[in-house]
């Protein structure tokens, strides 16, 4: 008996391996397929504790029809796991070692309304995003976007669903002069009202 059990177990590894291995394939291709779409491709490298509530990705990108625009590394995910498959993604906090955002992201032209159609609406994502926390310890932004590189610290949050977004940002500049970026914004797309506090 005392043999037997070593042996049961033994066996086993191979297949919690391969369980735990094809969760992470199906969780790296959802989270990729519904946050991607057209003029916006998202790749995530290296997912890794995709059977917990706490989860780390090597690399994340998001690009367009130029190449990668924005690049997240050595990120952690504090989740709640189940809600996925309810259709939303909830994270307590999302941290990330740096954060590159090279320039603005080009809009796909098959993507853009008709000369007639409405004014400007929230992307309308097959999933929820609420993210109660995300924090870089290095940000990197490209001197496409302000005209010089800026580096600096980031705290921010984002909620994002059913056509109505809200986020929170703090920014704060570490390779100049002492400068920090506060920002608060919300939209909804039933009524069109922006407010922004900046």
């Amino acid at each position: 008996m005392r043999r037997i059990v070593p042996l049961v177990m033994v066996t086993l590894i191979p297949l919690t391996a391969h369980a735990q291995q094809d969760d992470r394939s199906y969780l790296t291709a959802f989270l990729e397929d519904n946050l991607s779409s057209v003029g916006r491709q998202v790749v995530i490298t290296g997912f890794a504790g995709a059977l917990s509530s706490q989860a780390t990705i090597q690399e994340m990108t998001l690009a367009d029809s130029e190449g990668v625009w924005l690049t997240l590394t050595d990120v952690a995910l504090d989740w709640n796991r189940a809600a996925l498959f309810s259709g939303n993604l909830s994270v307590n906090t999302l941290t990330a070692g740096t954060i590159t955002v090279a320039r603005k992201p080009v809009i796909d032209p098959n993507a853009l309304p008709s000369p007639e159609a409405t004014p400007f609406v929230l992307p309308d994502l097959p999933i929820s995003i609420d993210i109660g926390k995300i924090a870089a310890d290095k940000i990197i932004l490209g001197d496409a976007l302000l005209g010089q590189p800026v580096e600096g610290s980031l705290e921010a949050s984002l909620v994002l669903s059913g056509g109505e977004g809200q986020a929170k940002l703090t920014l704060k500049r570490t390779d100049g002069p002492n400068s920090q970026i506060d920002l608060a914004a919300s939209y909804a797309n039933a009524t069109s009202n922006l407010v922004l506090d900046l």
